[in-house]
């Protein structure tokens, strides 16, 4: 439950970091090795996947996926085995073209049901109620706005029942649509409201002034605050320079402040744009982090989960140009290290966070769609322990021929953190023909400390490689200098004429 009382939370917040600075609580848990990903194990077999979401549907305790086919105007479920592995898509009809998916329970029978935004200009909500067997009902249909992009769910008003907001991707609507729920699963009349920097492509909801009160955050970082009753205020905007093209948009409270804060992963720049919160539905200016992966294109969507178990919120982010996952570990204080990119072989247009085999560690799934209808399905890249990804050499920077020099290698993970774990062997090669190497060799913590000569004069690359994983590997330069010449004094003896003095 949210702390309601400024007061009382700006206690906690100074009882925390006096915590910290003494090292009675530590200000970051020791991170366990994992956090990096799996290569992805695709499922084939849809068309435009635009969307995807994690629940269980058939109450046996593994998490199932469903999948928005919008060009297809398909849904699919997708019942998990709970190794991390899927059974066979199973299709059904969300009453239109779904680009967008969430789960909840909509009429309050304990089973898991599912709501689709519908993109058309007679856009529709379409509400499958679950059986609880991973079965669902025939889809009912409730007019909700122009071409409905994206939906999140919550009570609005208090009352116990899941109401909807959607997004209307459409220039001269500029709107949201608030559906309130009825508690049977149906849904009463839209209320548009109208954003002030056009449509968005993401909406998400929480209690950002934390009055107890359900918020709504859109990708274009506009604020609506709740009332309570259903009602919401006029749109804030907090973005001005928040990334060109936001697509998609998260909260979670980054920096342990008891203040929600605002994620948004923005295309035209590929970056994630983070907004610190001030907890009275206010924010920062937005701080930028690079996806380094795709150029200058393609930070699509964003889930936020705590990958490498650190008690810190993490944060992947769809890449479409790149056809990877940026994932950005975070730091205690709401900022951000370097991204490490693992590739899902398509363009993914959607990801979400989900333990998926049942190991405690977060997973992710992605919806890839290539542009085309061919060539389109969804990744499941399981939460794996951090190996080394490359290494990195260390050695001076010229020589002279023949004389012995150290080069120091570091083993690397795909954070750019030393991988004291790597248990491999490291092999050397060199542009010099005539280097001698020692013998192959395994590093001790991630480090290892070499002798290296290099005979040939020029500049002489020595290069490290994993015996097995020939992608794990380094190189460095060295610039060798001809070897010191030794002079021989030699004597002649001198041959004397006879009789000659």
């Amino acid at each position: 439950m949210p702390l309601k009382n400024k007061t009382v939370r700006v206690i906690c917040r100074i009882v925390f970091a006096l915590l910290c600075s003494t090292g009675i609580l530590p200000s970051q848990l020791v991170a366990s090795s994992y956090g990096c990903f799996a290569p992805p194990v695709n499922y084939t077999g849809f068309y435009t996947p635009y969307d995807v979401a994690a629940g269980d549907f058939n109450k046996d305790g593994k998490l199932d996926l469903v999948v928005a086919d919008g060009s297809g105007g398909t849904l699919y479920v997708l019942l998990g085995n709970g190794d991390g592995t899927f059974q066979p898509p199973t299709a059904l009809s969300s009453g239109g073209n779904p680009w967008a998916v969430v789960v909840g329970d909509f009429n309050g029978d304990g089973k898991l049901d599912i709501a689709a935004a519908n993109f058309n200009t007679s856009g529709t909500v379409g509400i499958l109620l679950g059986n609880g067997d991973g079965t669902f009902q025939t889809a009912k249909t409730f007019p909700a706005g122009i071409n409905p992009a994206s939906i999140a769910v919550g009570d609005f008003n208090g009352d116990g029942k899941l109401d909807v907001v959607i997004s209307n991707e459409y220039n001269s609507s500029q709107t949201l649509s608030i559906l309130l729920g009825n508690g049977d699963g149906t849904l009463g009349a839209a209320t548009t409201y109208t954003l002030p920097n056009g449509y968005t492509l993401s909406v998400t909801v929480a209690d950002l002034n934390g009055d107890g009160k359900l918020d709504i955050a859109d990708s274009n970082s506009d604020v609506l605050l709740g009332n309570g009753n259903g009602i919401f205020g006029m749109a804030v905007n907090y973005g001005s320079g928040n990334g060109v093209g936001p697509k998609s948009v998260v909260t979670r409270d980054f920096n342990h402040d008891g203040k929600l804060d605002i994620a948004i992963a923005s295309y035209g720049n590929n970056s994630l744009s983070i907004l610190l919160g001030n907890g009275n539905g206010t924010f920062q200016p937005p701080v930028y982090y690079p996806t380094g992966s795709g150029g200058a294109y393609g930070a699509q969507s964003l889930a936020a989960a705590d990958f490498n178990k650190d008690g810190n919120l993490d944060i992947a982010v769809g890449v479409v140009g790149g056809k990877s996952v940026s994932v950005f570990l975070g730091n205690v204080d709401g900022t951000f290290q370097q991204a490490a990119n693992f590739p899902v072989g398509n363009n993914p247009w959607s990801v979400a966070s989900a333990d998926v085999n049942g190991d405690g560690y977060p997973d992710l799934v992605t919806a890839n769609y290539s542009g085309s209808n061919v060539g389109n399905y969804v990744s499941v890249l399981l939460n794996t322990p951090c190996n080394a990804s490359y290494f990195s050499l260390s050695a001076p920077g010229a020589t002279a021929a023949g004389s012995p020099i150290s080069i120091t290698v570091t083993a690397f993970n795909p954070y750019h953190q030393t991988a004291t774990n790597y248990t491999g062997m490291v092999h050397f090669t060199s542009s010099d023909p005539q280097a001698v190497f020692p013998p192959d060799s395994t590093l001790t913590n991630g480090v290892g400390t070499f002798t290296v000569t290099l005979k040939s004069s020029g500049n002489q690359t020595v290069t490290a490689t994993d015996t097995v994983t020939a992608s794990t590997t380094g190189s460095t330069t060295v610039s060798v200098s001809p070897g010191s010449t030794v002079g021989f004094a030699v004597t002649v003896p001198v041959r004397r004429t006879p009789g000659v003095a």
